[in-house]
C-alpha cells in the first residue's frame, strides 16, 4: 500500500545542512532579540526617565 511505503532516509549530507541552518537561525534570532532591547534605551534621556520614575515610586510620600 503507498501510504505504507517506506520514505529514504535523509543523508549526512542533508542532515548537516538542517543543523548549520537551524544553527544560523537561532544566532540571527538572539543577536536581533538583543539589539532590540538594548535599541530600547538609546534615547539620551530615557534612562534619566526611568531614574526619576524610580524615585517618585521608591519615595515614601509617592
Amino acid at each position: 500500500m503507498w501510504w505504507r511505503a517506506r520514505r529514504p532516509k535523509a543523508g549526512p549530507r542533508r542532515d548537516r545542512a538542517l543543523a548549520l541552518v537551524t544553527l544560523a537561525a537561532i544566532v540571527l534570532s538572539l543577536a536581533a532579540c538583543h539589539g532590540f532591547a538594548a535599541s530600547r534605551l538609546a534615547y539620551p534621556d530615557a534612562i534619566s526617565h526611568l531614574l526619576i520614575a524610580r524615585r517618585v515610586v521608591d519615595s515614601p510620600t509617592p
